[in-house]
């Protein structure tokens, strides 16, 4: 059996306490970096292009960061991601080995290879200040490549992609 549907409208919606729950997405601020960036940087360099800003609503609210990086390299390209000059989401540091949050390794065919870096993150910033989330590339040795091969030639072996930077303030 069919039936007709109607309109309902309502001012408030309560739970049997009389609380309204809100959603709990407040906000979301994305970056997307389609063209190539190179370093051969032994330190951590920006990647231009690819930061983005958000300002939290509310002090106890969380940050879900998700990043995407296709790179190229030589060896390696190690990348860090930072919420303004402090660098988050990376592992332990241990004697000479490097601290970051992901890393792009290279095999045999390295001059044509891309690989993805990616993660995600839940942040505390405790903070109602615009905040600025980016990431950084290091190149090993030779050259480190965003969304291009390190080789990147105009072939058909070559490849470009897009990196890009999501970021969710979550109501807590």
């Amino acid at each position: 059996r069919w039936y007709n549907m109607s309109t309902l409208n309502v001012d408030t919606l309560q739970d049997k306490a009389g609380a309204f729950e809100h959603a709990r997405l407040v906000q979301v601020q994305t970056v997307s970096k389609t063209d190539i960036f190179t370093s051969t940087n032994t330190s951590f360099v920006d990647v231009t292009g690819l930061t983005v800003d958000i300002t939290p609503t509310v002090a106890a609210n969380k940050i879900l960061v998700m990043f995407q990086l296709w790179s190229g390299a030589d060896d390696r390209c190690q990348v860090k991601l930072l919420r303004d000059s402090t660098a988050i989401n990376l592992g332990d540091a241990s004697s000479s080995r490097i601290s970051c949050s992901g890393v792009g390794m290279s095999g045999g065919e390295k001059a044509y290879q891309l690989r993805y870096v990616g993660g995600t993150f839940i942040d505390s910033p405790n903070s109602t200040s615009a905040l600025t989330y980016k990431l950084q590339v290091r190149a090993n040795s030779g050259t480190a490549a965003v969304n291009a091969t390190q080789e990147n030639s105009d072939s058909a072996v070559s490849t470009l992609t897009a990196s890009n930077i999501v970021l969710m303030e979550i109501r807590t």
